[in-house]
């Protein structure tokens, strides 16, 4: 049951994301960027939830170092995406 929890959260954050990435500009009269940051953020996040919550369970096999560098890199892209987007909002700095 957890991992369907897991799975439907990591489906919602990828959907808003990509929501955000192709549709986010018709929501509210923000730059372009934050939308595009904001969305990496949420299906980076979602990546990143559904591999520690639901991965993890059910592929036990796996080597744990390449999980842990593929699980960090997923965080990383997820911490840059939030950076980038609140970096644009806050400064207003835009391509």
């Amino acid at each position: 049951m957890r991992s369907v929890a897991a799975s439907l959260w990591a489906a919602a954050m990828i959907m808003l994301g990509l929501g955000l990435i192709f549709e986010g500009q018709t929501w509210f009269e923000l730059p372009r960027e934050v939308y595009l940051f904001a969305g990496i953020s949420a299906v980076c996040g979602g990546q990143f939830v559904f591999m520690v919550l639901v991965a993890d369970r059910l592929l036990k096999g796996v080597h744990r170092r390449s999980v842990v560098w593929t699980e960090a890199l997923a965080f990383v892209s997820f911490l840059l995406g939030a950076g980038g987007a609140i970096t644009v909002l806050t400064t207003g700095i835009t391509a």
